[in-house]
């Protein structure tokens, strides 16, 4: 799953304040991450570094849980361009890190840390959702439930259930057909215990 075309970016410069500067260092990997691997690395990212996205968190909220999903996949979608990473490592990058490198391009593993981070810090429950298209685990995006009441299974049965925030495609709450998925409830009781995560830790 990649991006059709190089996007034209918004400035932003106008959240250049929200957002504490990178320190610039070796960015979070790990060589050779399997799956739940990765899925726990994105889940340590994004609970050590909730304060990266708590400022401007207050400017994305909407009306209700659909605006407010839409805002949000509006935000990543014009403001942070899409690249793959280097094949063979996964790279995961902090919020910061990641606005840092908006204009140079983030994968979907980080557009889910970011997307995942907003959502953390407007107490929205979420889901990773690791998909396949027939040639093995490819994407990783967010998935929201629709109520927190409801019984009925996140799938494309009833899609009415959730919505989908993937800021690869064009398009918000768009989701591509998958063969299976793999899904990772985020939830806020969740992130104690998660431990500190700096820009060093390299999980090799």
């Amino acid at each position: 799953m990649k991006a059709k075309f190089q996007r034209t970016l918004r400035s932003g410069t106008e959240y250049d304040a929200l957002i504490p500067r990178s320190s610039g260092s070796t960015i979070v990997k790990r060589a050779s991450a399997d799956t739940h691997d990765t899925i726990e690395l994105i889940k340590r990212v994004v609970g050590s570094s909730l304060d990266h996205t708590s400022q401007l968190t207050p400017r994305l909220r909407g009306s209700d849980l659909r605006a407010t999903c839409k805002a949000v996949w509006g935000f990543v979608y014009a403001h942070i361009q899409y690249k793959n990473d280097t094949p063979g490592i996964e790279q995961i990058r902090t919020p910061a890190r990641i606005w840092a490198d908006r204009k140079s391009g983030v994968d979907c593993d980080d557009y889910s840390v970011f997307v995942s981070s907003l959502l953390t810090n407007l107490h929205i429950d979420h889901a990773f959702r690791v998909t396949d298209y027939g040639k093995g685990w490819q994407h990783i995006y967010v998935v929201v439930p629709v109520s927190r009441r409801s019984s009925s299974p996140l799938d494309q049965a009833r899609r009415d259930a959730y919505i989908v925030i993937d800021c690869v495609p064009d398009q918000f709450d768009f989701e591509v057909r998958y063969t299976k998925k793999m899904d990772f409830t985020m939830q806020l009781h969740q992130l104690s215990g998660l431990g500190d995560l700096d820009d060093n830790d390299g999980l090799a």
